[in-house]
């Protein structure tokens, strides 16, 4: 489902400081780990649930991206 604030989001990668899991494989991923975290453009907005993707996901899912 597309919702009007996707085109806000964006990709950062991120060093794991807790344990998280991806949203696409539900792998764990490890404290030290890199994975990729959806941010928000607009300070003002963050309620919305951002994602979290492995390195071998968004490699995977990087062309939506662009």
């Amino acid at each position: 489902m597309v919702s009007k604030y996707d085109c806000l989001k964006i990709l950062k990668m991120t060093k794991a400081i807790k344990f998280h899991f991806c949203s696409n494989c539900d792998k764990e991923i490890i404290p030290g780990e890199y994975y990729y975290k959806e941010n928000i453009k607009d300070k003002y907005i963050h309620a919305l649930n951002l994602k979290n993707y492995c390195t071998s996901c968004f490699d995977k899912l990087k062309l939506y991206f662009i």
